[in-house]
C-alpha cells in the first residue's frame, strides 16, 4: 500500500480528518499526501499541485523517463478508482480527481516540449506573444506565395520545394538549440541571474518553434497541392 509522506516533526502539524476511516492524520504538508496513512484512502486534490514533486522526480529539463513512468504507474495502482469502490463517495471522488491529476502530470512531463512549458509556467514566464518570429523568414514566405498566385511557374514550384527544405534546417538547427538551452538550465541555479536568463532564452525559443511549426505546416499544405497539380 502506498503510504503518505511524513514530515520529521509530526507532533507540530496540524491534523487532517480523512474521509474514508475519520481518523485524524498529522500531514506535512495536505499537498504532499496522497493517501491516509491509516486505511490508505484517497486524499482531496490540493490546488496548484506541483507535477514534478507529485511524480517524484526533479524539476529538470532532462528527465529519466524510465523513473518517471516507473512513479506513474506506481500512482496509477494506488489511486485506481476500483481501490475505492466500497469507500464513501468523497473518497471515491478523490481518487478519481488523483487519477486525472496523476495523467495530465504525465502527460504534461513525459513530452520534451510540454515539459518546458510547463517549468517555464511555474516561473512564471509567459509564452504568449510573437517575440520569438523570424520576420525575415516570414516575409520571404509571404513574397514566395504571392509570386506563386501570379505565375505558378516550375521554377516557383522549386522555390516553394527549396523554402520548405530551407525551414526543415531551420527546424533541426532549433530542436539542436532547445537541447542545448536544457542542459545548460539544469545545470545552473533555478533562480540565479544566470538561470533566469537562460528561461528567458528558452521562453523566446519555443515562441520561434511554435511559429516555424504553424509555418512549416503550411508551407507543406502548399507544397503538396503544387506538387499534385
Amino acid at each position: 500500500m502506498l503510504k503518505g509522506r511524513v514530515a520529521v516533526d509530526r507532533a507540530s502539524q496540524p491534523k487532517r480528518t480523512c474521509g474514508s476511516c475519520g481518523l485524524s492524520d498529522q500531514a506535512p504538508d495536505p499537498s504532499e499526501i496522497l493517501m491516509c496513512n491509516s486505511c490508505g484512502g484517497a486524499q482531496p486534490v490540493p490546488a496548484n499541485r506541483d507535477y514534478f514533486a507529485l511524480l517524484g522526480v526533479p524539476p529538470r529539463l532532462i528527465l529519466e523517463s524510465c523513473a518517471l513512468e516507473r512513479r506513474f504507474y506506481e500512482l496509477s495502482r494506488a489511486l485506481h478508482p476500483d481501490r475505492f469502490s466500497n469507500a464513501p463517495v468523497s473518497v471515491r471522488r478523490s481518487s478519481l480527481e488523483w487519477m486525472s491529476l496523476v495523467n495530465q502530470a504525465y502527460k504534461t512531463l513525459r513530452d520534451p516540449m510540454t515539459r518546458r512549458e510547463y517549468l517555464l509556467s511555474l516561473h512564471g514566464i509567459d509564452l504568449e506573444g510573437r517575440g520569438g518570429v523570424p520576420l525575415q523568414l516570414a516575409e520571404s514566405w509571404f513574397d514566395l506565395q504571392d509570386t506563386l498566385n501570379e505565375n505558378a511557374s516550375e521554377q516557383s514550384r522549386e522555390k516553394v520545394l527549396g523554402f520548405r527544405a530551407q525551414l526543415s534546417q531551420i527546424q533541426s538547427e532549433l530542436s539542436s538549440r532547445l537541447s542545448d538551452l536544457d542542459r545548460k538550465i539544469d545545470e545552473a541555479a533555478a533562480h540565479s541571474e544566470e538561470g533566469n536568463a537562460l528561461l528567458l532564452e528558452l521562453a523566446q525559443a519555443l515562441r520561434k518553434r511554435t511559429y516555424l511549426d504553424s509555418l512549416f505546416r503550411d508551407v507543406q499544405r502548399f507544397a503538396t497541392r503544387i506538387e499534385a497539380a
